[in-house]
């Protein structure tokens, strides 16, 4: 049989089109096809691994298949590397300072993904962001004796909180990034609530006057997560939404992350009120097909909001 042939009756039993539907017989073809060539049987492949569906989950097998498939031409292929890789990141991260060589590996290799995809969209933009931010995260942790850099973080804290002429006001953010990264590496909630307080006492007092713009959205990106999930304090949805509002209005290069915290504040309220109206007002759009499970796995190490 030929590619094409292998391909076609793949199809037939991943849908069921004619004989009994069967996801481990259409990987089966798909496998064949593609080792005869067939451009589209590999991107297939990859997409069955990652869900699960007809084959044992295999990120690993995954990525392989959709290499393959990116080898080909195939534009699909690299966007889903580039979600599957920092899922891939998220578990090496899991193992500590033991998985960093392998994390800084694969952000680089998103970077050079996102470099293949040419223009990027905005969901595009914000992946290299986070790539960026994993890197850095990484080179920090590596050089870090927790205390002694906590106490640096706090000296820069103390410095910038007076608000008074030729102070560094944006060295300050640096104590509340410095606390999370913390979190992340040691596990202990406590620099976690830290960090938290550290971002209100920041938005409070100083905020107008932080002139980095990314330093802004950090900021209210991390009270949006806390008015949102409530890991220290209660829920305030309507606080959540305001602070969301704000990152919006600072530039549309945060509008993906926006929209998740509007579709999360919105099903938090229809959780509470479950027979309201309440409705979505924005969707992001995006090329980048996801799992049902990537929005959970921003939240996770390479999700956090400060690296």
């Amino acid at each position: 049989m030929t590619g094409n042939e292998l391909f076609e009756l793949g199809i037939k039993y991943y849908t069921g089109d004619g004989v009994p539907k069967d996801r481990t017989a259409a990987a089966r073809y798909f496998e064949m096809a593609a080792e005869q060539g067939h451009v589209s049987a590999p991107y297939n492949l990859g997409v069955m691994y990652k869900t699960g569906d007809g084959v044992e989950v295999s990120f690993e097998r995954s990525r392989d298949w959709f290499e393959k498939a990116a080898a080909l031409g195939s534009e699909k292929a690299l966007k889903q590397l580039v979600q599957l890789n920092f899922l891939l990141v998220d578990s090496y991260l899991g193992f500590g300072s033991s998985g960093f060589e392998s994390a800084r590996d694969t952000a680089k290799q998103i970077l050079s993904y996102l470099d293949k995809l040419g223009d990027l969209d905005e969901t595009g933009k914000f992946y290299r962001r986070e790539a960026n931010r994993i890197l850095g995260m990484i080179s920090a942790a590596e050089g870090w004796q927790h205390q002694p850099s906590l106490e640096r973080a706090k000296s820069y804290y103390d410095e910038g909180l007076p608000i008074s002429e030729g102070k560094n006001v944006d060295a300050i953010v640096t104590y509340t990034i410095v606390l999370d990264n913390l979190a992340d590496i040691t596990g202990e909630a406590t620099y976690r609530a830290m960090a938290y307080d550290a971002a209100l006492e920041i938005y409070e007092k100083v905020y107008d006057r932080i002139t980095d713009k990314d330093h802004k959205q950090m900021i209210l990106s991390f009270l949006v997560m806390e008015k949102l999930y409530g890991r220290f304090h209660p829920v305030d949805l309507n606080a959540a939404e305001k602070l969301n509002n704000e990152m919006l209005a600072l530039s549309g290069d945060y509008y993906d992350e926006y929209s998740r915290f509007k579709r999360a504040i919105d099903e938090k309220r229809r959780a509470q009120y479950p027979y309201s109206s309440v409705t979505s007002s924005t969707s992001a759009s995006s090329t980048y097909q996801s799992s049902s499970s990537f929005g959970d796995k921003v939240k996770g190490v390479f999700g956090k909001l400060f690296r």
